[in-house]
């Protein structure tokens, strides 16, 4: 497609003509930089200008908002030679080598707004701008990402009524929250600006308060996310007062070996649909030869469910669970790739619920699923400034995140988001950026802080 053509969609109106001009200005970036950084900078659309960057960040990785802010060191280290993703270093190459020509060659008012707009909607590419414009330096140049509402996870209880060989939290005091405590962390949690609190187990269904628990979230507009094993009754409240975003249902072989806990699952997933509960099944792998995913695939097609979580199973603190060793990772791909291909045929939306280093796969495929979006070498862990996935127990000590225990702090009513941040980032922090193995240092996308390789229990 010529410019000409290009341009005529991008100005028809139209959404789905602007699409298609967009993936053409992407696809064919080598032909059309020029083009893209023109109405990057003449554009006064926001909205078309958010869906540009998107294509382009999907293509892109380098665009993406990293783990951290990289520093000039940093930008430098992504030229290194590199042997892992090169074809994203290629890319990045001339991505950078095209603005620099196509921004110096426009007017000074038109390269100004330029700046201003690629500063503004590709929040992972802002130390190179202020790397290559000296003129940008003033701006600051924090492009950790945030979450659109500050979580809270809490660990209910550590009872369950299944005895899944892999599960992280198996040491787990078998007890419950206390009620009173409970309070404590929801009336702290509303204070503290928390809307979303994901409850975790043990088995967060079997918590002696549940129904107390969603009346009070429900009452602070706190969204309520479970993991659960969901062959525990849904408590009636949730007729009346409804406050969960999304519900985990993990899957296990104790599932569909018991008659009663398969009727009881699919009880709950009839109330499920009932009062619109947005549902998505998580699988662990931990056996190279398992087969467990083919009864995966079966409750997805009985029952329609579009989305799959997936995960490489991993170490618990005490490394007394059934995990999947660093070294064992790639014997895995062809499974994995079996089981993504399974989801493509059915247009189930599969996903990885932990970080894999997606250099154990061939960079054919990587590339692939890093264009995916669904297979990203990162987690969710420095949203917020490394806060979101801090975690509360039964006992109400506070820890960094699930896989990483320590150092731990003791809850109380006057404990600060502030003072939270203070003590987890810097340990989150320096293990996330930590290199996973020695083939980190030859990874562009590890260079740029892309790519944390691992769930960061395997970097204790």
């Amino acid at each position: 497609m010529n410019q000409e053509q290009i341009i005529t969609l991008w100005n028809s109106g139209e959404a789905m003509f602007t699409s298609i001009a967009m993936k053409n200005l992407i696809d064919d970036f080598h032909e059309h930089h020029r083009l893209f950084f023109q109405l990057m900078a003449e554009t006064n659309d926001d909205e078309r200008l958010i869906l540009l960057c998107q294509y382009a960040k999907q293509e892109f990785s380098f665009l993406r908002g990293a783990i951290t802010p990289l520093s000039p060191h940093d930008i430098d280290n992504a030229y290194k030679p590199c042997s892992f993703f090169t074809t994203q270093q290629e890319l990045y190459k001339t991505f950078v080598n095209n603005l620099l020509t196509d921004a110096n060659s426009l007017p000074t008012d038109l390269r100004s707004r330029l700046l201003d707009r690629l500063w503004e909607f590709l929040e992972g590419f802002r130390a190179d701008l202020q790397y290559h414009f000296p003129q940008l330096q003033q701006h600051e140049c924090d492009s950790m990402p945030s979450s659109r509402n500050r979580q809270f996870m809490v660990f209910v209880t550590g009872v369950c009524n299944l005895h899944c060989p892999y599960c992280f939290s198996n040491a787990l005091e078998r007890k419950h929250m206390k009620w009173n405590d409970m309070l404590e962390v929801i009336e702290w949690a509303a204070r503290n600006g928390v809307k979303s609190m994901p409850l975790c187990g043990g088995e967060p269904l079997m918590y002696n308060h549940l129904t107390e628990l969603i009346e009070l979230a429900y009452d602070k507009n706190i969204e309520l996310y479970f993991a659960t094993n969901f062959t525990v009754p849904l408590p009636e409240i949730l007729r009346k007062k409804n406050p969960i975003g999304q519900l985990s249902l993990h899957l296990t072989p104790e599932l569909w070996s018991n008659p009663s806990l398969l009727a009881q699952w699919e009880k709950n997933l009839d109330m499920c649909r009932e009062l619109g509960i947005d549902i998505a099944l998580r699988g662990n792998v931990c056996q190279i030869n398992s087969r467990e995913h083919e009864k995966w695939l079966e409750i997805i097609d009985r029952h329609n469910i579009k989305r799959l979580n997936m995960a490489l199973t991993f170490p618990s603190n005490d490394k007394n669970n059934k995990w999947v060793e660093l070294e064992g990772f790639k014997k895995f791909t062809p499974l994995l790739n079996e089981i993504i291909n399974e989801c493509d045929k059915r247009k189930v939306v599969a996903s990885f619920a932990k970080p894999l280093p997606l250099c154990i796969w061939d960079e054919e495929m990587a590339n692939h699923m890093l264009k995916n979006g669904e297979f990203v070498p990162t987690c969710n862990v420095n949203e917020d400034n490394f806060t979101r996935n801090v975690s509360i127990y039964p006992d109400m000590h506070i820890s960094p995140c699930l896989g990483v225990e320590s150092p731990r702090l003791q809850f109380t009513p006057s404990i600060t988001w502030q003072d939270i941040e203070n003590v987890v980032r810097p340990v989150l922090e320096t293990k996330a950026l930590a290199p996973l193995t020695d083939k980190c240092d030859k990874c562009f996308l590890y260079h740029r802080h892309l790519c944390q390789g691992a769930c960061l229990s395997y970097k204790n």
